[in-house]
């Protein structure tokens, strides 16, 4: 009686499988990772001292935060939608989508930051006329905001 490995077949088609299927499951899983963090409002950019949430340099703070600065420390933030780097000393700070609400006498010093830029791209049809050939622009807008 004559018996058929099928072993070998089994062994390439799982592996074919696998090459299929896992780019796409991986692919899925970090965009879902990438949109659970997507709503930031400011950039750490030096502290000193206890802060709760502990915080350092480079993090990205989200709307709703409030952080809690210990006597003789300090805090600089950089708002993205005001554009400003702002540094605090002891006190509690709220971090908005508007801006960041502390006690004046905990403001040490606003300055100007750097703005991040947007650029937005988008696809602009013509409407089409009699007798006219339709064609394709690109339009791009620069929007920054201030």
């Amino acid at each position: 009686m004559a018996t058929i490995d099928c072993s070998g077949f089994m062994t390439k088609a799982a592996a074919l499988v696998a090459l299929i299927l896992l780019p796409a499951m991986l692919d899925g899983g970090f965009a879902r990772a990438a949109n659970t963090n997507s709503a930031v409002a400011a950039l750490v950019m030096e502290t000193t001292g206890v802060t709760k949430p502990p915080l350092v340099v480079h993090r990205e703070v989200a709307p709703g935060t409030r952080i809690a600065i210990a006597p003789g420390a300090r805090l600089s933030l950089l708002h993205y939608a005001t554009c400003s780097i702002v540094t605090f000393s002891g006190g509690t700070v709220k971090v908005t989508e508007q801006g960041l609400e502390a006690a004046e006498a905990n403001i040490e010093s606003r300055k100007p930051g750097p703005c991040p830029h947007m650029h937005k791209i988008s696809l602009a049809v013509p409407a089409l006329s009699a007798g006219a050939s339709s064609r394709v622009g690109w339009a791009i807008s620069r929007n920054t905001p201030r």
